[in-house]
């Protein structure tokens, strides 16, 4: 004889049971499977959870990208080298980090730099950008691009440079602004060296020991003094007839010509106090350094007091 539960209608007691220990056993399950999908199912980082339903699901984050990638022109009185910069776009993940190549093949072929060649583990965290020094030949075209990962480890797609910006001292992005052809994703490099002077330095006095910065001699003349002014740049492979030369004195004379006329300058002060002295060079050569500029090096020279005059007088 079944036994009936009013309650439920004339449903037999034994079915209704059946039913609710099922149920009991489904929830189980899927908590037990929820917890093995959530320990599991996504090996590695994870961008994040969220649900369908009530169901648990892993969202992978998308790759990150890089934009507006940049090179930026040394000033080449320095340095050959040049700074690479970039946007990072990570959708919310932080960089963790990037792969530059820069190369005289716009395909890459055999870069001349690759600051990670394995292209695995590449390190550089948060970097934005990339500078590097005298690492590149003289008279070529170049090329840049840049590739970076996130935090998931995700990496993005290689992006070329789209603009080179051009240093306030150098100019040679304003007056090369294409490289080759009407391309705006490389840059040129000089023919050859700029003219060397140690234009960072200046701070050797009267008499270097070292380098290329100018001397003079007497290290400290006196007022209406013909004070010698001597040049020791490094001109490299520039030739004679294309050195050129810019003296000023800071108190409204200048001298400016070839190595005959203002390579080593005699120059008589008329008052005493600081004279900031700038010499500066170029080449004259044809679309070598740009119009109208420079290397330079600054130094002071003190000029004192004048020398007392002596007469000698006959004793009375």
């Amino acid at each position: 004889m079944q036994t009936i539960d009013k309650e439920n209608k004339g449903m037999p007691l034994s079915m209704f049971t059946t039913t609710l220990l099922l149920v009991i056993v489904l929830l189980l399950l899927f908590n037990f499977n929820y917890d093995v999908f959530k320990a599991g199912a996504a090996p590695g980082p994870v961008y994040g959870e969220g649900t369908v339903g009530y169901i648990a699901k892993w969202i992978e984050p998308p790759p990150p990208t890089v934009t507006g990638v940049t090179f930026g022109e040394p000033d080449y009185c320095l340095s050959a080298g040049g700074v690479v910069a970039w946007i990072y776009n990570g959708s919310g993940l932080d960089p963790n980090g990037f792969r530059v190549q820069i190369d005289n093949d716009p395909a890459f072929g055999s870069p001349e730099v690759d600051t990670c060649p394995s292209g695995t583990g590449c390190g550089g965290g948060i970097g934005s950008a990339y500078s590097f020094n005298n690492a590149l030949p003289w008279n070529t075209v170049q090329y840049a691009r840049v590739m970076v990962w996130n935090v998931a480890g995700l990496a993005s797609a290689w992006q070329n440079i789209s603009e080179c910006i051009s240093n306030p001292s150098s100019g040679r992005c304003l007056t090369n602004p294409t490289c080759s052809g009407g391309q705006t994703d490389c840059w040129r490099i000089p023919v050859r060296p700029y003219p060397d002077i140690d234009p960072s330095v200046g701070t050797q006095g009267c008499n270097p020991v070292s380098g290329y910065e100018f001397g003079w001699t007497p290290c400290l003349p006196a007022v209406d003094t013909t004070v010698n002014f001597t040049d020791r740049t490094n001109w490299g492979t520039i030739g004679l007839n294309d050195q050129r030369f810019r003296w000023n004195f800071s108190d409204g004379t200048t001298c400016v010509g070839n190595r005959a006329a203002c390579q080593n300058p005699q120059h008589a002060f008329d008052s005493e106090g600081v004279y900031q002295v700038v010499e500066e060079v170029r080449s004259n050569e044809n679309n070598f350094m740009p119009p109208g500029f420079y290397c330079q090096v600054e130094k002071n020279v003190v000029i004192q007091k004048p020398i007392p005059k002596w007469w000698e007088v006959a004793p009375r």
